[in-house]
């Protein structure tokens, strides 16, 4: 729609919408000619009270677009031009695209609050506790070495001045701009009023966006002060690895989280053990939550050798289709099972066997295999998962 406010012509706004002039075609002039002559509305709209074609100093105007629903989906229909009037109005409110004005975002807080715990190898100090989220950040200091001088984020998780100022700024730049001027004008005058009507919708959506990180950081004040090094640590690395669970930033506010096998062993249909490498078993908060293994890998329930498969499930298993913590736990939970126990020796399943058959086999696990009284599997170093009977 830009084209048009920048263009020399002249159009007609009546009601919530704009009418365009009517191109000239002989046929259309007829049947607008039994029209009758000489009335802004002169033919009333299938529905609503909205004309579907007006007149206006000798033209003809045709019902386009509704103004409302413009500005309502303005972010959808040009996203281009909505992103560089909203950076430019980040600028001018004092609060630039470079910072981010969220201390953890709503996908790493329920990560490290709800995911994390479950997973957690838990000292004895800890090991009949209830985990909050005060006793998370004490077992995540006393773990992983927090380079220093990280609290210095922190100060305006604690102090709410500067964010309550930028949300006053925002609220005197959503104050709606009234109505769209009415009648025969050119595109540059409507242009005018669609710009400050863009500008109160950024500006509503910023404020209350402000809204919620306040409320956040408010209840993340109290904690702030006893640890925030180390929340300032995550906020600004968006990763962790701890007791073989970890989770990376892809980009804003989306991650891979992920968990480590560890090195284990499966059997054959003759018994023979073969050993497996560790690998880590991941799903992404974006879509659905279906596990694959991050590294190069190989298994009998891979169909490749290869990074980045989708683990064959049961038929049974229910992929989660949006994030939560619950179904991460749910989804991790299933490919490490499905890699430990998914391979039946007796029946072959999968998309391999570690045995050789007849068939030619795609994937090869004789380097795995080893022998039975290997020290690492008698000594149990090594557990052998796959063992039904």
């Amino acid at each position: 729609m830009t084209f048009l406010w920048d263009s020399d012509i002249d159009l007609v706004v009546a009601g919530d919408f704009v009418y365009l002039p009517q191109l000239f075609d002989p046929s259309i002039a007829r049947d607008l000619e039994a029209l009758s002559p000489g009335k802004l509305a002169a033919r009333p709209a299938q529905t609503g009270s909205d004309p579907l074609v007006i007149e206006a100093r000798g033209s003809y105007f045709v019902r386009t677009v509704s103004l409302t629903s413009l500005v309502e989906q303005f972010a959808s229909i040009q996203p281009e031009v909505w992103e560089g009037l909203r950076r430019a109005l980040r600028k001018e409110a004092g609060n630039p695209d470079d910072t981010d004005p969220a201390f953890l975002d709503s996908k790493l807080a329920v990560i490290l609050f709800q995911v994390l715990p479950y997973f957690l190898r838990r000292s004895k100090s800890f090991a009949r506790e209830a985990l909050d989220q005060e006793k998370i950040l004490q077992i995540i200091r006393a773990k992983v070495r927090i380079p220093p001088h990280q609290d210095h984020r922190a100060g305006p998780f604690v102090d709410h001045g500067e964010l309550k100022e930028a949300m006053a700024r925002w609220d005197k730049l959503a104050a709606s701009p009234g109505p769209p001027p009415s009648g025969f004008m050119p595109a540059s005058r409507l242009k005018d009023w669609f710009l400050q009507a863009l500008t109160a919708k950024i500006a509503a959506r910023e404020k209350s966006r402000l809204a919620e990180v306040l409320k956040e950081r408010e209840k993340w004040a109290a904690v702030c002060h006893r640890h925030a090094d180390v929340l300032a640590y995550l906020a600004e690395k968006g990763a962790l690895e701890l007791d073989d669970f970890g989770f990376h930033r892809l980009r804003p506010n989306e991650y891979r989280i992920y968990k480590r096998t560890g090195v284990y062993a499966l059997r054959d249909y003759y018994g023979r053990p073969y050993i497996f490498p560790d690998c880590r078993v991941a799903v992404n908060t974006c879509g659905r939550l279906m596990p694959y293994v991050i590294e190069r890998y190989k298994h009998p329930l891979l169909h490749r050798h290869s990074s980045g498969q989708e683990i064959c499930l049961s038929k049974n298993f229910k992929t989660p289709l949006s994030f939560s913590a619950a179904g991460v736990i749910q989804a991790l939970e299933a490919g490490i099972n499905a890699l430990y126990y998914g391979y039946n020796p007796r029946r072959r399943n999968g998309y391999h066997s570690l045995d050789r058959v007849q068939q030619m086999r795609v994937v090869d696990f004789d380097d795995y295999r080893v022998s039975s009284d290997d020290p690492r599997i008698v000594s149990g170093e090594v557990e052998v998962k796959n063992i039904f009977y």
